[in-house]
């Protein structure tokens, strides 16, 4: 019976060795696309390759996300210059700290309406723990988000209005902005714009659903 089973797990032992390292059909898909220059296929496997150095830490997925990820920044993927400017700041194995190419990148892909950028650029400069707090920059990057129709950043921004801590107190730009993410179907926004509308007298309410319905009119651009 032994040797049975021994057999048996000899002529199985290829199958999984070998067999879970094949690729995946979608790894062999966007590998076609990406060797003719696919920035989004570059993308996704510099996300697979990076997901796989996460759960393997093996220095090859590691190069192989640095390797696709440049490939798809080059070409200017939003995703892809985010994802190399958060590791350049961060100090990651395979991009020692750079601040100033960290920022390049970051501040390319925000241009590029990479929320996720813009979020990230908001926080640097609002915290500063590389540079001096720059309050006005940090807002500003939330101003973009918000104006390209993000509905996170539209309530970042209604936040930071309504919690006065960081800029000059505004209920009424807190309410217009915070009414622009709920009618894009943000419900977490719906009772902290109720309770602003309760705090506003007539004449202030009547300029903030004013405003708001200008700013919704103006596809977020004239809101302020």
């Amino acid at each position: 019976m032994v040797y049975i089973k021994l057999i048996i797990f000899l002529l199985l032992a290829p199958a999984l060795v070998f067999g879970a390292d094949e690729p995946s059909q979608e790894f062999l898909d966007n590998l076609a696309l990406a060797e003719q220059g696919d920035a989004q296929a570059q993308y996704n496997l510099g996300e697979m390759s990076w997901n796989a150095y996460l759960e393997k830490r093996l220095s090859q997925d590691l190069e192989d996300y640095t390797r696709w990820a440049t490939l798809a920044a080059e070409q200017g993927h939003p995703g892809a210059l985010y994802g190399l400017g958060v590791r350049y700041i961060n100090s990651t194995a395979d991009h020692p700290y750079d601040l100033t190419e960290g920022l390049r990148l970051l501040h390319l892909a925000g241009e590029l309406e990479s929320w996720e950028a813009q979020r990230y650029l908001s926080e640097l400069y609002f915290r500063g723990p590389f540079f001096p707090q720059n309050y006005n920059e940090a807002i500003r990057w939330l101003r973009i988000g918000a104006g390209q129709g993000t509905p996170d950043a539209q309530s970042s921004l209604a936040r930071e209005y309504w919690n006065g801590t960081r800029v000059l107190q505004d209920k009424i730009k807190a309410y217009v902005w915070f009414s622009m993410a709920v009618m894009q179907g943000d419900s977490g926004s719906v009772s902290v714009r109720d309770e602003i509308e309760a705090q506003l007298n007539i004449g202030q309410l009547s300029i903030a659903r004013e405003l708001a319905t200008r700013c919704w009119d103006s596809d977020f651009q004239d809101c302020e």
